[in-house]
């Protein structure tokens, strides 16, 4: 029941956007940065290519950016199409299964960031 409210509301969301989705759960490999990983969608929002990632959290937070960045990259290797637009579509489990999205401008920066992080991440492993 609650899964089905939750698609409910996801679909009426659809039917308020301008988008459209090429491919949904794409492996992608950065071999420039050595990273993998799944992205949900990929595709076109208001016209632009974008990243899409669902996600039924308690909300969206700005670090959720990094994922899509690295995403974006990832496919841009792959496929040479460059994402500059990334949305999550959050779902809460919570009744009424509430959606909110947030879209993020997919550049150098945030790409930047993403690969500090990382290679702070590694440090910590190996150390």
């Amino acid at each position: 029941k609650r899964v089905s409210g939750m698609m409910a509301q996801f679909i009426k969301w659809t039917e308020t956007v301008d988008a459209s989705i090429d491919s949904t759960e794409l492996k992608v490999v950065s071999r420039q940065h050595v990273y993998s990983g799944t992205l949900d969608a990929v595709g076109r929002l208001n016209g632009k290519p974008c990243v899409f990632d669902w996600k039924t959290s308690a909300g969206i937070y700005a670090d959720m950016g990094l994922q899509l960045v690295a995403y974006a990259q990832a496919y841009k290797e792959l496929t040479g199409v460059d994402c500059k637009l990334g949305i999550i579509v959050c779902v809460s489990k919570k009744r009424p299964h509430l959606v909110t999205t947030q879209e993020f401008t997919l550049g150098k920066r945030l790409l930047g960031k993403f690969l500090k992080l990382r290679q702070e991440f590694e440090q910590e492993v190996a150390a």
